[in-house]
């Protein structure tokens, strides 16, 4: 099928140029201004001595035998005697015979060709997608390229030499000299000259390239109007599986309710900082210092500092005591200097101690009072 498609395509290509140049061809030769147009531009009335009216008829005649199956072409004119006449000799009458059955062979190319591009057209309407109406018109675009091409490389041609191809193309198109007619005394050349013939191919390609040109037009007028919705059909399409690919991407960094996503996650370069439970139970259990990415520290709220411990020389004095507990001066003994050399001793062998001297010694005072107390 696909193959089928392709090779349609490449015959559409070249059908379209030649139903172009064919359909213009047989316009103008069906055209009775263009009969006309010979008759009045190279004075066909005096060069054949028969008058304007009988001309254009004959040019009527000639029409309607080009598109009939009439054997043999009978044109009668009135001479200068009133005489009816034939208008051509049997040598004229025989290479219009030729030029009947050359006529028909491009009307039936000219159908085939024409009638196969709408084939074609239909058949892509007929599928009703924006792709195969693309397709055509990417089509006709490059077939009217091709027939403006060529059109002009053939006017160019013309140009140069039209005297020598207008002679080989009788030579290909005819299979004899019939169509060597002499412009003095043959009426066929005298109502249409040589001169004729080239302003008339030049005029049939002016106006196929005009129409090729069109088609162009309006070609490249439906692929840039059509453009942007293709374009995003096909960015859409194209982006689709980026846009699956990212709920997954977000789902990595969500822990799952029952435990981890065990789905592989992005790159370490792309990877969210949050770090998963399990990364975290794997960073505190191996003891590395800091807290994980995941936890932020805990904001602690500003503790007054204390207050150092005074050097050793200069003591605190003692906090007062309950007066319940604190003894009379009279109870208090004072202690043996050598207890007290022995507390010096151990106070300065232990700088580091927190506990005052004097709430040492406060200790000793007070313990054998508990002792007289419970003495007592």
């Amino acid at each position: 099928m696909t193959f089928l498609r392709a090779l349609a395509g490449v015959l559409f290509v070249v059908a379209l140029p030649v139903a172009i140049i064919l359909t213009v061809v047989r316009v103008a030769f069906n055209e009775q201004a263009v009969y006309q147009y010979s008759i009045d531009t190279f004075d066909a009335p005096g060069v054949t001595g028969f008058s304007r009216g009988q001309l254009l008829q004959a040019a009527v005649e000639i029409r309607h035998y080009l598109n009939s199956s009439d054997p043999v072409l009978r044109v009668l004119v009135s001479d200068a005697s009133g005489q009816r006449v034939p208008l051509f000799k049997t040598r004229e009458v025989e290479h219009m015979a030729d030029v009947k059955t050359l006529l028909q062979r491009v009307y039936l190319l000219q159908s085939v060709a024409l009638g196969f591009v709408l084939a074609y057209v239909v058949a892509a309407f007929g599928w009703a997608r924006e792709g195969s109406i693309r397709q055509l018109a990417r089509a006709v675009a490059w077939s009217a390229s091709l027939t403006a091409a060529l059109v002009v490389a053939l006017g160019a041609a013309l140009a140069v030499g039209f005297d020598r191809l207008f002679t080989e193309f009788h030579v290909l198109a005819f299979s004899n000299n019939l169509w060597e007619l002499d412009p003095a005394r043959d009426h066929l050349v005298q109502i249409f000259p040589q001169e004729f013939w080239y302003q008339a191919t030049l005029g049939i390609g002016v106006v196929s390239v005009a129409v090729a040109l069109a088609l162009l037009g309006l070609s490249a007028f439906y692929l840039g109007r059509t453009r942007p919705r293709h374009a995003m059909i096909a960015a859409t399409e194209e982006e689709q599986p980026l846009g699956e690919a990212m709920p997954v991407r977000e789902s990595a960094a969500e822990p799952a309710g029952d435990g981890p996503v065990a789905a592989p996650g992005p790159p370490d370069d792309l990877a969210s900082p949050a770090l998963s439970t399990e990364e975290a139970d794997q960073r505190e259990a191996a003891e590395l210092p800091g807290p994980t990415q995941a936890e932020a520290p805990p904001v602690e709220e500003p503790v007054a500092e204390e207050p150092a411990p005074a050097p050793p020389d200069v003591l605190p004095e003692a906090p007062a005591a309950e007066d319940a507990a604190v003894p009379s001066v009279d109870a208090v003994e004072p202690p043996a200097e050598g207890a007290a050399a022995e507390g010096d001793e151990e106070h300065e062998e232990h700088p580091g101690d927190e506990t005052p001297h004097d709430a040492r010694e406060a200790t000793v005072v007070n313990q054998p009072e508990s002792d007289d107390t419970a003495t007592g």
